[in-house]
């Protein structure tokens, strides 16, 4: 009996210590599932973050490119001679097409095109600039294809809404669009003149564009990641010329339903024909973490065209596809899980105390390091890349802030525009880089004489804008004058004596931000005329 009893109770032990082992081992291999599926889950984080990173900068560097575009065709339309022969090219046109002398119009083309090219042969190798297109208006008629001058003649009222746009409103604009030939990130600006009364006058509108080759590359590298542009089949056909389709996109660059505008990788095409990055284009998603094949991170976000961005109503014409490698960081994760199961059973809640500070650790330092990268991009999205001072994008911002605010509180502000006298001829006689070191030295004293509060920008050209909140027309008035005198006192390496000429303005309760700026830029304009190197002030 005592016997048996004693069996019994070692029985009853080993059970005992077969649950506990049996407990012990469950709650280490739940513990290892936890920390992998957490650990996967940090991962999808991470991707989903990265990939809205990835967006975020992915606009801003089309919107850079679009206005250096818009920037370059103001470059070429602002040419005297440009004009004249496009006025006479416009004189010529106007007529109906049974009294229209062809012969004329082909003379006034070849002029054009033997004037701009040698300029347009600087820009396609300095500035990535691919197309120079001159159009009639109203709508977009083909004048001149600089790129291709053989070409011409055709009508794209229902594919170039940018140029007509521009031969309807007068104004530029600038975003991505589909064309006849191609498509490409495009500035468009009107091509004026001034008449015997000194009014302008619109002939019509030049665009400038690029693809997205050097852009990708430079985002490529600094996103550290694959980029492909894919466009919907239909959206290409439908604007698209068929010989023009056959010949840009060849059999490795359509996929699924999209045709491969632009990319980073020359395996773009095998990456997305796998199923899981196909099905997630078509899904919608925007992200996702993919260890199929290798461990990848891929972003993915629609692309709008111009009409668009202007009508988010209308689909989205493709979608940017953004990938990089995480085996690293698939990596490290497995090698934690490895580390777990073998150290589990000896120190589990030590080690899980080094992967969780670890893996802490680490997501503090991509946060650091994104916030760094971010930071980075966004000053350079705010800043002119030539003279350092806020571009034409932010200072405009600022300035409908102010006006806003001035609206609702009735608060005071004043504007100061301003340029560089005779500009043009430092350029033509001293050379480009006289110019900019001009460019720079006037940007110094204006950045050194504005308050805190103040912000001053470079509007475009040699045109500069200083808003002064807080501040009447008056006080204005004493910045404007030291600023003037400031320019003309300082010393200059390549050229001789500087000058500017400034146009105050005051903001008045009816003024919307460009009527101020209007008023302000008739007061400068007052200045040029009366002799410049002085300071004018708007009624």
């Amino acid at each position: 009996m005592l016997f048996q009893g004693e069996m019994v109770n070692r029985l009853l032990k080993n059970k005992a210590l077969i649950l506990v082992s049996t407990f012990i081992v469950l709650s280490d291999l739940l513990f290892i599932l936890i920390n992998y599926y957490s650990a996967l889950n940090a991962i999808n984080v991470d991707t989903r973050r990265w990939a809205d990173e990835a967006e975020h900068v992915f606009a801003l560097a089309m919107d850079a490119k679009s206005t250096s575009m818009q920037q370059l065709a103001s470059f070429v339309a602002n040419m005297p001679q440009v004009q004249k022969l496009f006025q006479q090219a416009k004189s010529v046109y106007d007529v109906p097409p049974v009294e229209r002398d062809e012969t004329r119009l082909s003379s006034i083309r070849s002029q054009l095109f033997d004037y701009v090219e040698p300029s347009w042969n600087r820009l396609t190798s300095s500035h990535d600039v691919r197309q120079l297109h001159f159009h009639f208006g109203p709508g977009s008629t083909s004048f001149l294809r600089v790129h291709r001058p053989d070409k011409y003649g055709d009508n794209m009222d229902q594919v170039r809404y940018t140029v007509a746009d521009v031969n309807r409103m007068h104004a530029p604009v600038k975003g991505f669009e589909t064309g006849r030939v191609y498509s490409g990130i495009r500035g468009v600006v009107p091509v004026k003149i001034r008449d015997s009364k000194e009014r302008a006058v619109h002939l019509g509108a030049l665009e400038a564009g690029t693809s997205f080759t050097g852009m990708l590359k430079v985002l490529s590298t600094e996103l550290d990641s694959n980029i492909v542009v894919l466009l919907h089949k239909s959206h290409v056909q439908r604007n698209m010329w068929p010989d023009f389709v056959r010949n840009h996109f060849k059999k490795n660059s359509i996929v699924g339903n999209y045709y491969i505008e632009g990319s980073t990788s020359p395996s773009a095409w095998n990456f997305l024909s796998q199923q899981e990055v196909a099905d997630l284009v078509e899904s919608g998603e925007d992200s996702a973490f993919m260890n199929s094949d290798k461990p990848v991170q891929v972003a993915v976000f629609p692309l709008r065209d111009y009409r668009g961005m202007r009508d988010w109503s209308l689909p989205s014409v493709g979608e940017i596809v953004i990938w990089r490698d995480a085996t690293e960081k698939w990596e490290v994760l497995r090698s934690s899980l490895m580390n777990n199961i073998f150290y589990s059973f000896f120190a589990l809640i030590v080690i899980e105390i080094i992967l969780i500070l670890g893996w802490r650790f680490s997501q503090r330092h991509l946060k650091m390091v994104i916030k760094r990268q971010t930071r980075k991009l966004r000053k350079l999205a705010r800043q002119d890349g030539l003279t350092g001072l806020y571009n034409r994008r932010t200072i405009e911002e600022f300035l409908k802030g102010e006006t806003s605010r001035a609206s609702r509180h009735g608060s005071v502000f004043s504007v100061i525009m301003f340029d560089i006298d005779f500009f043009k001829n430092i350029n033509d006689t001293y050379g480009h880089n006289a110019g900019d070191e001009v460019l720079k030295g006037v940007s110094s004293c204006a950045a050194r004489l504005v308050r805190v509060t103040d912000r001053v920008g470079r509007w475009g050209g040699e045109e500069f804008l200083v808003v002064v909140p807080e501040t009447s027309l008056e006080e204005a008035v004493v910045l404007a004058e030291r600023i003037r005198n400031e320019v003309a006192a300082q010393q200059y390496r390549n050229a001789a004596s500087v000058t500017v000429s400034l146009g105050v303005a005051q903001y008045q309760s009816d003024d919307s931000y460009d009527l101020l700026v209007q008023r302000a830029d008739g007061a400068l304009y007052e200045a040029k005329e009366g002799g410049r190197n002085r300071v004018v002030t708007a009624g």
